[in-house]
């Protein structure tokens, strides 16, 4: 186990010079990138569940991986891959961007952990990987050029160049798309890249225990502070100064913590700001300690969720998870008070807190927690392929996304016949699912 970790350490590297969310190609003297991910459909015809975790964006997204791509000679190549993971602190590279994390996963463990043989015949003397597995229609972008071409067994057809017509492009890209195999989530433990994974964490966790020695010192100076710490583990920490409007500045910090006890939650995400002034808390880690014992009494009675809520630990396809009280939510297009909506939708109870799950770009779920274990869901958008309790898929109609269903009328005391809210859902501590009015809009 030494010696292979010590091996896939010569594959780590820090930070990688180039950054490019979707795979890297050089066509024709040009750094160029697809406008999809050529290895989707390799994967999903061998391996039986998603085998890289989606740190950046999510299984139908690219799932967490980049690959580097060539033509040569009318050959498609694949000449690196790697897995990566964002930094979390405030450290920053010297252009600016945040430090992320990469480690290089060698061609031919692709091949050998999806068919079982030894590639060695398929890898070219530069370690380069000619790419028989693709057949697919390819789009190409290089800055101001755009071109198709066509991929049967690795070997490039027709390459032509497009106009640029960037609206075009990305509909084509989106009607293929729906017509691919569907790929499951990424589960923990299921990935044959476990060890590669192991170290990357692991580069990660280092660089995150060294920046919050040094950016923590003023919080863990709080005596308020130890209360948060008994209860919590803190994994990085985030900080950075804002410029109040008098010249003083604050310093806000952002925590990445999992519970002590027991609990369907990987991580949960807080926030806090000090006042530059008094060096005090804006808001107490107390009152964050407080608000989770109860947001999480509430989620305990609710079983059906609380199941929900271990599976999606699992799945590993949602950036964060964090915990907060909201005065205000939002209503598709529109702001609305929290009060009205309590109100307007007949909750029961007393509202404790909203529960945020986040994917790259966004909320992907919005949950209103009840103090009796009802759950009022205003936003629900699942990754493709997955089924939220029966409640959303990867059909756009089927989505949660709460909305007016007519004008509020100022100073209504009586209700009208039709309900204020529309397409929100909740779901009954005894695990029914209520469904509201669908609204008559798109």
């Amino acid at each position: 186990m030494k010696r292979l970790l010590f091996l896939i350490a010569l594959f780590a590297c820090m930070a990688m010079a180039h950054v490019q969310r979707p795979d890297a190609v050089y066509i024709d003297g040009k750094h160029c990138s697809f406008s999809s991910y050529p290895l989707n459909e390799f994967i999903s015809n061998h391996y039986s569940e998603w085998p890289f975790r989606p740190t950046f964006s999510g299984p139908g997204d690219g799932g967490g991986y980049w690959g580097f791509w060539s033509i040569r000679d009318s050959l498609l190549y694949l000449d690196s891959l790697t897995i990566n993971t964002w930094g979390r602190s405030s450290i920053v590279m010297g252009n600016g961007k945040r430090m992320h994390f990469s480690v290089r996963i060698p061609l031919q463990e692709i091949i050998r952990n999806s068919l079982g043989t030894e590639p060695r015949q398929l890898l070219k003397d530069d370690e380069s990987l000619y790419a028989y597995f693709v057949n697919d229609m390819l789009e190409v972008s290089c800055l101001d050029d755009l071109y198709t071409f066509y991929v049967k067994n690795g070997r490039v057809h027709l390459l032509k160049r497009e106009p640029n017509d960037l609206i075009g492009v990305k509909k084509k890209s989106r009607e293929r798309s729906r017509q691919k195999k569907t790929i499951r989530p990424y589960r923990e433990g299921s990935s044959p890249f476990a060890a590669y994974y192991f170290v990357l964490d692991n580069l990660r966790k280092k660089r995150d225990e060294n920046d919050k020695e040094i950016h923590f010192i003023e919080v863990r100076q709080n005596s308020i502070f130890k209360r948060f710490e008994e209860f919590f583990d803190i994994n990085a920490v985030d900080s950075w100064r804002s410029l109040k409007y008098d010249g003083s500045q604050n310093m806000a910090y952002t925590l990445y913590v999992t519970p002590k006890e027991k609990t369907p939650f990987r991580e949960i995400v807080f926030n806090f700001v000090m006042d530059g002034k008094t060096h005090k808390f804006k808001d107490s880690p107390v009152d964050a300690v407080e608000l989770f014992e109860k947001s999480y009494a509430a989620i305990r009675k609710n079983p059906s969720f609380v199941r929900w809520l271990q599976e999606k630990k699992s799945k590993m396809n949602y950036r964060d998870v964090r915990i907060e009280r909201d005065e205000k939510i939002s209503a598709l297009y529109r702001v609305v008070s929290r009060d009205e909506v309590w109100k307007n939708t007949g909750m029961p109870g007393n509202y404790v807190a909203s529960l945020t799950l986040n994917g790259v770009i966004g909320a992907q779920y919005k949950f209103m927690l009840n103090d009796d274990g009802d759950i009022l869901v205003p936003w629900a958008i699942p990754p493709k392929g997955e089924n939220f309790l029966n409640v959303a898929n990867d059909a756009d109609e089927n989505w949660v996304r709460m909305k007016y269903c007519r004008e509020p009328v100022v100073g209504e005391k009586e209700p009208s016949g039709m309900p204020l809210f529309c397409d929100y859902v909740i779901i009954r501590h005894d695990g029914k699912v209520e469904y509201s009015p669908k609204s008559e809009k798109p």
